[in-house]
């Protein structure tokens, strides 16, 4: 590759970028590239240095495209929605079947174990209808959240981080491993320039929500060292070990 044929492509590719830039977009990790290209052209490596310009450029034009990553996210909200709604059949099926037909009283029961049975019945009537409800807000969000991927919809890409950041502040202070691997790869995730870029996020709102997401954890480490120095007999601790802990006071 001669120099004109680099400075062409790099004067090309600059200029893209910037008036991406100027819409207010974050462009950063093609920044880094074009940078990274040109410190490659003035040491000579011409070929390494097209071959950034040329991923550089790949991203650009995929600005406004779903990421594959995305996509699996929006797939797996998807089967999410399918499942609540699985969710909701089973326990509207599960209520019919329980409390369609009233069921008559043997005559030998006592009026004390009738009792007994109506609180018993009630109380699964209770547990299937929040049952119900929880699936029915699940399968909202998941809708909500699946073609909003789909669709890369900005204003879904700032509920999830903010959901996520929480996620990661709730899992640290209740020492949830699982849950604080899964949102900090989907936060992760999403924070990618690629992502961002995809999703039109300004650099500002992007930063405003890095910082966001690593106050959600500073605070939960923070918060997590205060119950472990202050409330030792309550801290990661099941209620009987907590009795135990405080009877040895």
């Amino acid at each position: 590759m001669s120099k004109e044929s680099f400075q062409k492509k790099y004067r090309e590719l600059e200029d893209l970028y910037k008036k991406i830039a100027s819409k207010g977009y974050d462009v950063s990790g093609i920044k880094k590239q074009v940078d990274e290209a040109m410190r490659l052209y003035k040491q000579g490596s011409y070929d390494e240095g097209e071959i950034i310009l040329d991923k550089a450029r790949e991203t650009l034009d995929r600005a406004g495209k779903r990421p594959l990553g995305v996509t699996i996210l929006s797939i797996l909200f998807f089967i999410g929605f399918l499942l609540s709604l699985f969710g909701i059949l089973l326990g509207l099926l599960s209520g019919l079947l329980l409390f369609g037909t009233p069921v008559p009283s043997p005559p030998s029961i006592t009026p004390e174990e009738e009792t007994v049975v109506i609180n018993i019945r009630e109380q699964i009537n209770s547990m299937i209808l929040n049952a119900i409800a929880t699936a029915m807000i699940s399968a909202v969000f998941s809708l909500v959240f699946g073609w909003g991927l789909w669709k890369l919809k900005r204003g879904v890409w700032i509920l999830l981080v903010f959901l996520g950041s929480l996620g990661i502040f709730g899992a640290v202070i209740s020492l949830n491993v699982i849950n604080f691997i899964i949102n900090v790869i989907i936060v992760g995730y999403l924070l990618q320039p690629h992502v961002k870029l995809a999703f039109k996020v300004s650099k500002n709102l992007g930063g405003i929500f890095l910082k966001f997401t690593i106050a959600c954890f500073v605070l939960g480490i923070l918060l997590l060292g205060y119950f472990a120095i202050f409330t030792p007999c309550e801290f990661g601790k099941t209620k009987a070990e907590m009795h135990e802990c405080y009877t040895n006071l």
